[in-house]
């Protein structure tokens, strides 16, 4: 997952005119990914190669783990999301995921030597179905180079909390205001390989909203059905070792996309609270890429 880096920020910076508004953005429409992306043989996030090269031979379906803690067995059952289009049980959609999320975040302090950070994991009802909005990062970035990710970055000194990086961020990234979230609730902190300890946060943004992307960070924004998360046979994983336990990193292809890292788990996450609790509501899932 591609949490920005302090240094990514300095860089974006210098190249921006003081006192110029806006400079290094783009206006980007709200567009779902099959609209955006033609076949390739390169997987977008496999920074030319790196994946391939560190995690060739070492994954494994990972239906039967749970993408929270390090190791724990998932239990079957069906995931239920949307309805065919009807706007009331969206919204309940909505509500009840907010009833299982936490509304203050993690008390947890992080462990010795890992950053925090923040990120929004923002869902909209759009054409009927609730989506989940991610980024894709530019290969000029110093670090986790075109890596699909979430809108967020490590703490700064002035942040009044995790949530406030998090809001900070997504309006510096892809030009979400403030005023447009509504906070959902906060999901469980998920430590990464990479050194950050991520406190990710569920908002719902308007379906309709236009994205203003920093041409320095972010290469593109599209939108997902949430239901294509639920299929977790598609998940794969590697077993590495982290913090002296068993640790899964999870890939999940979706169209030229490798989803990987905390961005994979936190999706899988999501798609894991939504089935445990909405067992009432109709599964819509996308007739698109696969």
């Amino acid at each position: 997952m591609g949490v920005r880096h302090p240094q990514d920020r300095l860089d974006r910076d210098r190249r921006r005119r003081p006192g110029v508004p806006g400079e290094g953005r783009r206006p980007c429409p709200h567009r779902e990914t099959q609209r955006l992306f033609p076949e390739s043989q390169h997987r977008q996030g496999d920074d030319d190669g790196e994946l391939e090269r560190r995690w060739s031979g070492l994954l494994f379906p990972c239906a039967g783990v749970r993408a929270v803690g390090f190791h724990h067995p998932r239990q079957g059952g069906s995931f239920r999301v949307g309805g065919g289009g009807d706007v009331e049980v969206s919204d309940l959609f909505f509500e009840s995921l907010k009833g299982v999320l936490s509304q203050n975040g993690s008390p947890v302090a992080p462990p010795e030597g890992l950053r925090p950070a923040g990120v929004l994991v923002p869902l909209c009802l759009k054409d009927g179905k609730v989506t989940v909005v991610l980024a894709r990062r530019t290969e000029r970035v110093p670090h986790h180079k075109g890596q699909v990710c979430f809108p967020g970055g490590s703490q700064d000194p002035g942040d009044a909390d995790l949530y406030a990086t998090a809001l900070r961020e997504a309006e510096e990234e892809l030009g979400i205001p403030e005023g447009s979230v509504e906070l959902l609730g906060a999901m469980e902190p998920v430590p990464t390989v990479t050194g950050f300890f991520i406190q990710p946060y569920v908002v719902r943004i308007p379906g309709e909203m236009r994205f203003s992307l920093d041409d320095f960070e972010m290469e593109e924004v599209f939108d997902v059905p949430v239901s294509v998360f639920a299929d977790f046979d598609r998940y794969r994983c590697a077993e590495t070792t982290f913090l002296g336990e068993p640790y899964n990193v999870y890939f999940f292809d979706y169209g030229p996309h490798t989803i990987w890292g905390a961005t994979a788990k936190i999706l899988h996450r999501l798609a894991e609270l939504a089935e445990g609790h909405l067992p009432s509501i109709d599964t819509v899932y996308s007739a698109g890429i696969k």
